[in-house]
């Protein structure tokens, strides 16, 4: 299962959220602060045509395509993280699917 990881002893443990405490765990916090800097730095560019990234450390250069493929990768786990919850919160696990709605 992708969205469960071994905590050592083995039990499963949700990367997305610490079942103990209910809070996200700290891969998902990561992951958002990564598209939040991810999302400042598109909003700069749309409204002022400066990319922070690259001013920072030059235009396309390795350390810069290193920082877009990281923000995209924390963008990717956030895509999948959400499908998770989805699940989590309709009670299903990986293995069962979604329950199909009918319509009456």
């Amino acid at each position: 299962m992708w969205h469960r990881a071994c905590d050592g002893m083995g039990k499963e443990a949700n990367v997305i959220v610490n079942r103990s405490t209910g809070n996200l765990s700290t891969p998902a916090w990561i992951a958002i602060a990564l598209s939040v800097i991810g999302a400042l730095n598109w909003g700069l560019v749309g409204l002022f045509k400066f990319d922070l990234v690259a001013a920072i450390f030059g235009p396309l250069s390795p350390m810069a395509r290193v920082v877009y493929v990281i923000v995209a990768l924390a963008g990717l786990f956030l895509l999948f993280a959400a499908t998770q919850l989805k699940r989590e919160v309709s009670g299903t696990s990986m293995a069962e699917p979604l329950p199909r709605r009918t319509v009456p």
